[in-house]
């Protein structure tokens, strides 16, 4: 009679033990997944904001784009309003793939493989998105005048030797910047993804 008392006791604990693993399991994994989504906020969070004045900027450009009248302003101006939609997309594109991944697959491996896969398409989008932003401000920069000064520099050789050089030169520094931020976030995501395999 003891001895099946003990049995039963022992297979109790045991079904006890098993719920509360597969409990301790289901909260790290929601931990983890909190973790890793305010790691990628710190993308996300200015990438959206952004975003968001980028598109603004477009249709600013899309109301005042009777002000521009030489063929040349129009050309920047209609390239200055394909890049300020361009830029964003590409930008929540890489970023939706780092923020899609399932981290409940069967194993952490296939986790790891997965991130490392978004992270190079994110970094590659990104060094696409900067090749891309000098040349938005090659053609924004005499829009911008125009709009804000009523002034058409486009012929004007100062902003070509000067103004814009030194733009290009701050934009080069920023983008480092930003980069440097980005990837160490992205570096932290990593971290955080590889201490739960080990």
């Amino acid at each position: 009679m003891e001895l099946d008392e003990l049995k039963s006791a022992w297979e109790t604990l045991s079904i006890k033990m098993d719920k509360q693993q597969k409990l301790n399991s289901k909260l790290i994994e929601q931990m983890t997944n909190l973790k890793y989504k305010n790691r990628l906020n710190a993308i996300a969070r200015p990438e959206f904001t952004s975003g968001i004045i980028c598109f603004i900027m477009a249709v600013v450009l899309i109301l005042n784009f009777g002000t521009f009248n030489t063929l040349l302003l129009q050309i920047f101006g209609g390239l200055s309003v394909l890049f300020l939609i361009v830029l964003p997309v590409l930008s929540f594109k890489s970023i939706q793939g780092l923020q899609t991944i399932n981290m409940s697959v069967p194993t952490y491996k296939n986790t790891l493989k997965e991130f490392a896969k978004q992270k190079i398409r994110f970094q590659k989008l990104q060094k696409l998105n900067i090749f891309l932003s000098f040349r938005f401000m090659i053609v924004f920069a005499p829009v911008s005048v125009k709009l804000l000064a009523g002034k058409d520099i486009s012929q004007n050789i100062t902003l070509w030797l000067t103004v814009l050089p030194a733009s290009v030169i701050v934009l080069f520094f920023v983008s480092r910047w930003v980069l440097r931020h980005y990837n160490n976030a992205l570096q932290k995501a990593e971290e955080l993804l590889t201490e739960i395999e080990s």
